[in-house]
């Protein structure tokens, strides 16, 4: 019976160990990802949309895999500060919705945002 258990842990990856921290990776690295985007759309402000993988994350040696590309994707997208731009060629650009251009007049980054709301509460 021992050698069954022992078995068993050595499967074990570290990742289904801790969920947790699994979470708070992702949570980290949308934070950062995030806020590139917003800096790079809005110091880019003479582009009316950027490619978010040609012209964000290439240039910013961002590597994702497919499907974490496309859950980031879903993240800025629900987070009402960018909006997919519609039309022939323009798939994978995003543009700075109203409220992210307002969001980086007020606070200059989601970073800072998130700085300025955690030492509010």
């Amino acid at each position: 019976m021992k050698q069954k258990k022992e078995r068993t842990e050595k499967k074990m990856s570290p990742e289904k160990a801790s969920p947790s921290s699994r979470t708070q990776d992702h949570s980290e690295q949308d934070k950062r990802l995030c806020d590139l985007v917003l800096h790079s759309l809005y110091n880019n402000a003479h582009k009316s949309a950027m490619s978010l993988e040609s012209e964000i994350f290439t240039p910013n040696n961002v590597k994702l895999p497919m499907q974490e590309s496309q859950r980031i994707w879903n993240v800025l997208l629900g987070s009402g500060w960018v909006v997919p731009c519609i039309g022939f060629g323009n798939a994978g650009k995003l543009g700075l919705s109203k409220a992210g251009y307002q969001l980086m007049v007020q606070f200059g980054g989601y970073q800072q945002y998130l700085a300025f709301t955690a030492g509010g509460q």
